[in-house]
């Protein structure tokens, strides 16, 4: 059954399509920018993350004949920060339950990051040297390829 009481104009319904409005307009603006810096010169592509292999990739169909909607290119980044937000806050939600409820591993990382952060805060450039952590990713490495990639990409050694 399809609902319509998101077309009801409650006030939250005005919040989410106020939000909406907002992102639409803040990757628009991203966008336009990437595509003004190509076009005045100032760079030579629109970059090399993934709103910029989009785009390059637009540019590419264009010239080939195709037309690719902008919508689509935005629908795509939306696509992907939202889920790699909801992955990574599912991440963090299994892995704070598994420590609340394996005493034993919480005192050992607990112990890990006193040791190798002593006193400071951890940092990113601590992560290389969490061998609890660096080794249950170089485990899951295998049935999850890109985490490896990923930390080689940010300059971390996971050997």
């Amino acid at each position: 059954m399809y609902s319509s009481d998101r077309f009801f104009p409650s006030n939250y319904n005005r919040q989410i399509k106020s939000k909406k409005m907002e992102v639409d307009r803040l990757l628009l603006e991203i966008i336009q920018s990437r595509k003004d810096c190509v076009e005045i010169g100032r760079s030579s592509s629109y970059g090399d993350d993934l709103l910029g292999m989009l785009l390059n990739e637009m540019e590419k169909k264009r010239s080939d004949g195709f037309n690719i909607n902008l919508q689509l290119v935005m629908d795509e980044c939306k696509t992907f920060f939202f889920a790699g937000h909801e992955t990574t806050s599912l991440l963090l939600t299994w892995t704070v339950m598994l420590l609340a409820s394996n005493p034993s591993w919480q005192e050992k990382v607990r112990a890990e990051v006193k040791k190798v952060c002593n006193g400071e805060t951890p940092s990113i450039d601590h992560l290389p040297k969490f061998n609890l952590v660096s080794n249950n990713l170089s485990s899951l490495s295998k049935s999850v390829p890109f985490t490896l990639n990923h930390a080689k990409q940010w300059g971390l050694n996971w050997q």
